[in-house]
């Protein structure tokens, strides 16, 4: 049974480690120590007085680790972070071909336009009359100033 254990989980890390691309990952860093402590204990340990993991024990975790990895198949968590990495380098290729689009229009002297909307009235139309209006408003200000703080040294 101890055997057969081994075997199971072997595949199950193999197959973890096919969908993950990496060794070190949820399912193997869980069962890696099982393949070691059932079989030392087993064999090794039950000289030395210890009990020995019977058959139903190794089932269970057999099939406990079985439930583990399609859970993490459905889940695939692991995945979501491969989906992050790729869709990190298609933001960087668009970038690149903005950017060389932005520059081939600088070189051939098209004007870039700016992002954003733009005003409707971008240079103003009566140049005194907005200054005239500056000062008055200044001068409005002014006065607000004023009388607070007249009223503010009566208290």
């Amino acid at each position: 049974m101890v055997v057969m254990f081994e075997i199971v989980l072997g595949i199950l890390i193999w197959l973890s480690y096919i969908q993950n691309r990496k060794l070190l990952n949820p399912m193997s860093i869980i069962t890696i120590p099982y393949m070691f402590i059932i079989p030392i204990n087993n064999w090794v340990a039950v000289k030395y007085g210890f009990y020995p993991i019977n058959d139903e024990t190794i089932i269970m975790h057999m099939v406990a680790f079985i439930m583990f990895y399609i859970g993490g198949s459905v889940i695939s968590i692991s995945t979501l972070g491969y989906i992050k990495v790729e869709k990190e380098k298609e933001q960087i290729k668009k970038w690149l071909r903005r950017y060389k689009i932005k520059k081939e229009k600088i070189e051939a002297g098209i004007p870039i336009r700016t992002r954003g909307q733009h005003r409707k009235n971008s240079e103003p139309k009566n140049i005194i009359a907005e200054q005239a209006y500056e000062i008055q408003r200044l001068k409005m200000e002014n006065d607000l100033l004023r009388d607070f703080l007249r009223f503010a040294e009566r208290r």
